[in-house]
């Protein structure tokens, strides 16, 4: 007879140690390749290049998360960068979650563009940056959903004529940003990146239920597997992103609800799930095409409804049981997650500067 708890810890320790593997292995392929380069002195360029961000903070989102990896990149790679911070932007009582909370070095008084040799900029940022800079100082504008392309938000969709080099977080928003004819620049594709931890727990429950983005739907998804007696943990506030994992990895299924009518731009919250849950039950929300594949690592809904999850629901309590199925579903998972590396995102990123800013002679 098969040991469950024996088979899970076997399976969480080669999937850490394959994932450990894997990613020192691109990092020190892609730091020998850079070294190895005949270009490499071009980087050197990079090393002096004054680096401007611009943040609204008023409290912790992904977006906000992934635009630090971006502000690290740059850091790694030894340019000079600052980050500005509005007035209202909130520091004391959610410190705790601020990504750059211990990095306030870097943080200038003054938003003061024309003195940087590169501007960063994502979503409202473009705001207050005055027009007719971005013809002076170039700029990256890393564009992580849909909005900015629909024209029915115009603040928003007129920014795309403004000069620009972007970056979309997935190939959906990449194509809906070409598709409008109107963005002002080259436009680039490099999926998000993720930067785990491990979390060594114990599956100690059943289904975990991330519905702050579909609070109706969560609940009743909540009182109906209480009221057939499963394990169920339901959050439908933000909450640290710690927790949202620890959620995960303590349990064996997460059911995870986007924002119904909305498209996601990329939707991490699948990959942190195919990380840390044995099965991920996930909607269409277009831009987790390129990674959520139903059947294979993970189990999406023909319909984004609570009839539809439940049946799916069921359906990953029966592959929980058979051996080789849940197997199949997790390593497929675990691929899937190693391409998405924080690393190839950084790799990524520093040939669209090769390319875009050393190449044309901007640096």
């Amino acid at each position: 007879m098969i040991d469950l708890e024996k088979l899970n810890a076997a399976w969480v320790s080669l999937k850490r140690k394959t994932k450990s593997v894997l990613i020192k292995l691109e990092s020190l392929i892609a730091k020998r390749s850079l070294h190895k380069s005949s270009k490499f002195c071009e980087w050197k360029k990079l090393e002096k290049c004054k680096v401007l961000f611009h943040r609204d903070y008023r409290g912790y989102t992904g977006g906000h998360l992934k635009v630090y990896d971006y502000y690290r990149h740059l850091i790694d790679i030894g340019c000079d960068v600052d980050i500005f911070f509005t007035s209202r932007s909130v520091w004391d009582n959610i410190a705790n979650v601020n990504p750059w909370k211990e990095e306030t070095e870097n943080i200038v008084s003054e938003y003061n563009p024309k003195n940087y040799d590169i501007l960063f900029i994502e979503g409202m940022d473009w705001a207050y940056l005055e027009p007719g800079v971005e013809e002076i100082v170039p700029v990256i504008n890393l564009v992580q959903g849909f909005r900015q392309t629909n024209k029915e938000n115009t603040q928003l969709y007129n920014f795309l004529f403004r000069k620009a080099t972007r970056i979309g977080v997935s190939n959906e928003v990449a194509e809906s940003m070409r598709l409008t004819n109107d963005a002002n620049g080259p436009i680039h594709t490099i999926p998000c990146g993720i930067n785990l931890h491990e979390i060594s727990v114990n599956k100690t429950n059943d289904i975990y239920i991330m519905g702050k983005k579909n609070t109706k739907m969560a609940l009743e998804l909540y009182e109906y597997f209480t009221g057939l007696g499963y394990r169920t943990i339901c959050s439908t506030k933000n909450i640290l992103r710690d927790e949202n994992l620890d959620h995960m990895a303590k349990s064996s299924i997460s059911v995870l609800l986007s924002s119904p009518g909305i498209n996601e731009g990329f939707f991490l919250p699948a990959l942190e799930s195919m990380t840390y849950s044995d099965i991920t039950i996930v909607p269409d929300c277009i831009g987790n095409r390129s990674f959520c594949f139903d059947g294979k690592n993970c189990l999406m809904p023909k319909k984004y409804t609570k009839d539809h999850i439940i049946k799916k629901v069921e359906l990953a309590f029966s592959i929980l049981k058979d051996y080789k199925l849940l197997n199949k579903y997790k390593s497929a998972a675990l691929l899937t997650v190693n391409r998405y590396s924080i690393e190839a995102e950084r790799v990524a990123f520093y040939k669209i500067l090769n390319e875009v800013f050393i190449n044309q002679g901007k640096v």
